[in-house]
């Protein structure tokens, strides 16, 4: 498979804990294949009444407990978060160009 940002770069593959994660040599992207996402939201713990997230007893854990899916799925989050708050934020660049100095004169 190839990537879908570079077209002419093949994936690599990497399973650990469950979740087959893809992932780019060139450009870094990491990809989850059809499915795995619903798959790492199952084995997560659900939020307490509210939805404010987890009991007290139950903390988060550090980074370094968390493995590679949750390293993925907080990823994948974040950065679905960050498209939700900031649509039109991968719009940059859009300006009028200026005129050249040809086009004032042939008015």
């Amino acid at each position: 498979m190839n990537c879908p940002n570079c077209y002419h770069v093949s994936l690599r593959f990497f399973e650990r804990q469950g979740a087959r994660l893809n992932s780019c040599i060139q450009c870094g992207g990491h990809w989850l294949a059809k499915g795995e996402l619903e798959r790492l939201l199952a084995g997560r713990p659900q939020a307490g009444p509210g939805g404010y997230g987890p009991y007290p007893g139950q903390g988060r854990q550090g980074s370094a407990g968390k493995g590679l899916a949750g390293w993925v799925l907080e990823r994948l989050l974040k950065l679905a978060l960050n498209k939700l708050q900031r649509p039109y934020a991968s719009q940059r660049g859009h300006y009028k160009r200026k005129k050249s100095w040809l086009s004032r004169l042939f008015k």
